[in-house]
């Protein structure tokens, strides 16, 4: 790849790197973030916002993908684990107290509380 002159390769440099955007470039780290957002039924279009929201906002995070993930993925599972509990709550509570719902009713409700708490405690990972 030969340039006639400095001028040229000034200018095709600035070309490619015009060309260039940050969303072409695919870091295993986020790839791997992604991954498990759909493990935990976090939506992922939702975790890459709030993750590129870290990073834009806090520097730390731009020099740390890894950390931005984390973040990204334990608040987001949290969030999901409140509103789980918050919209099952009172059915959860009926069943448990019930003398005559059935062990595996019990059962059922007991799994969806913990699995709710595993996500707001951020205890099982997947």
């Amino acid at each position: 790849m030969g340039f006639e002159s400095s001028d040229a390769f000034e200018k095709e440099a600035k070309l490619s790197l015009s060309e260039w955007h940050e969303s072409d470039y695919s870091d295993p780290r986020d790839k791997r973030g992604e991954q498990k957002a759909e493990e935990f039924n976090i939506d992922v279009d939702e975790f890459k916002i709030y993750r590129d929201l870290l990073i834009e906002q806090n520097e730390e995070y731009r020099n740390n993908r890894e950390a931005a993930n984390e973040v990204a993925l334990t608040n987001l599972r949290m969030k999901k684990g409140v509103k789980e509990l918050r919209e099952e709550w009172e059915e959860y509570g009926d069943i448990l107290s019930d003398t005559s719902a059935s062990e595996e009713e019990k059962a059922e409700a007991e799994a969806a509380l913990r699995d709710s708490l595993n996500d707001i405690l951020n205890l099982k990972d997947n």
